[in-house]
């Protein structure tokens, strides 16, 4: 019987490679620097991931949802950035009113509010989700993390 499984999965055709799917950076980073306001800069998410959903590849729930992924990273990266300089910041704030009476730690509050966002953005996401059934749930769940992300 392991000899039979072993045949057919040597007989199976190979996988094609991933298809390479196209994320447009330049055009999100291009719309931010464009933007006065934070409205503006609202209307910059979605860009990058726009012509990957619109291709071929982007045109399964699948790919709407790798498609939007690389878009969710892209925001994560830059959400990542800022909390480490403001981190950074936040600890030079704090060896400078060290000792002082009723000094609190500014970079355990930061820590502790991004945990508690983690928490709010995963649930949110979770009951978007959670209003539709079936194939479009992934694509709704994958959409919201980038949304509250990029915000």
């Amino acid at each position: 019987m392991r000899r039979l499984v072993l045949l057919t999965a040597l007989s199976l055709p190979a996988q094609a490679p991933a298809q390479e799917l196209p994320f447009d950076r330049a055009r999100i980073e291009s719309c931010l620097a464009a933007s006065a306001t934070q409205d503006e800069k609202l209307g910059c998410i979605g860009l990058g991931s726009e012509s990957c959903r619109a291709g071929s590849a982007g045109g399964t729930t699948i790919g709407i949802v790798e498609c939007t992924a690389l878009e969710r990273d892209f925001w994560d990266a830059r959400l990542n950035a800022t909390y480490r300089a403001l981190r950074s910041h936040e600890r030079a704030q704090d060896a400078e009113v060290a000792g002082l009476p009723y000094a609190q730690s500014q970079v355990d509050a930061l820590q502790e509010m991004q945990r508690a966002w983690i928490g709010f953005r995963d649930t949110t996401c979770r009951y978007e989700s959670a209003q539709y059934a079936g194939t479009l749930s992934r694509p709704v769940h994958i959409h919201c993390l980038m949304r509250l992300t990029a915000e």
